[in-house]
Parts: C-alpha cells; structure tokens; sequence
C-alpha cells in the first residue's frame, strides 16, 4: 500500500506536459512568415480567436483551420480554412468568426 501511494505522489509531482491549448499566441502576417520549417507537423492556437489555429507542416506550408471539440466528443475537429499563402490573417479571424 504504502509503495502506490509513493508512486501516486510522483506522478503528481512532476512538471506538466503541454497542451496544444496552451499554444497561443497573437496572430500577425509578420508572425506566421517568420516560422520556420518543424521536424514534424506543428499547431498552434490564436489568442484573440480561441477557434482559429494554424499547422505548420514539415514541408513550410502554413494552413488555417477552424478547430473545435465537439460535445460529448474525445478529439478536435477541424476544418480547413486556407492556406496562409492564399488568405491573411484577417481574411481567416473572419472566416473562424463567421463559422
């Protein structure tokens, strides 16, 4: 009894892990140019617009998505929006608004 209850207490005790909900940040052209290419498929999630997210992908595209969860649902879903080379970042909050 007494070795679950330590192991209990380490696992709560650890830092915790990032959320892709933690990922926010205010959306600006100048923002989204400068990322740069990730090793893998990369999200993060507008400050203003809690719905708008962009995924980098590994090959430096940049897509918009409108991404919710659902009720009574596990995971996200999304719906593609645009790509950043097509509309800006205005034109997208609008387009999350609207949806």
């Amino acid at each position: 009894m007494k070795g679950s209850y330590e192991r209990k207490y380490k696992q709560c005790a650890r830092a915790p892990t990032r959320t892709h909900s933690e990922r926010r940040v205010k959306f600006s052209d100048t923002y989204i140019k400068q990322k740069r290419k990730p090793p893998k498929l990369f999200s993060e999630g507008d400050s203003e617009v809690p719905v708008l997210r962009i995924y980098v992908h590994p090959s430096g595209s940049v897509k918009f998505y409108y991404a919710y969860r659902p009720a009574n649902k596990k995971n996200f879903t999304r719906i593609k929006i645009g790509n950043f080379n097509i509309i800006n970042v205005k034109q997208a909050k609008d387009k999350a608004k609207k949806c």
